[in-house]
């Protein structure tokens, strides 16, 4: 009887919960090492970060007012100049002012688009805000 009483206390009972996983490295996380890392998701837009068509040909229309002013300011300050910068002045003024047409008339077509149409016109619209706007920097530089 002694004898499997002995048996008995060397035999172990086996475990029912699973071996421990080995300890993950300084600085890692034990889980992040047996999932693959999970992509970071993409930034969320506010719908107040986007304009509206509305708020997009307000704020075109006022850049194209202000533009309009400064060229008209421009035209005055070169109209005393000598013949010579008169003459290149007027050339740049009078692509300027060919410049600012279009770009009335792509706020306008943009103003009568659908709400679903502005905005594939909006990016065109804005790169010739944005031209007009380096073309007349580049005219105020030389002729001021």
């Amino acid at each position: 009887m002694l004898a499997a009483i002995t048996l008995l206390v060397g035999c172990e009972k086996e475990s029912s919960t699973p071996p421990t996983p080995p300890p993950a490295a300084p600085g890692t996380n034990a889980q992040s090492s047996l999932r693959p890392p999970t992509p970071p998701s993409p930034p969320k837009l506010e719908a107040t970060t986007l304009p509206t068509k509305d708020e997009f040909v307000a704020a075109a229309e006022t850049r194209l007012t202000n533009l309009t002013e400064k060229i008209g300011e421009l035209a005055k300050q070169t109209a005393t100049a000598s013949s010579e910068v008169k003459a290149q002045s007027d050339q740049v003024l009078t692509a300027l002012r060919e410049q600012q047409s279009k770009v009335s008339s792509a706020v306008d077509e943009l103003k009568k688009s659908s709400s679903d149409a502005w905005v594939t016109l909006k990016p065109a619209v804005e790169a010739a805000l944005t031209e007009l706007e380096k073309g007349f920097e580049n005219a105020r530089q030389k002729f001021s």
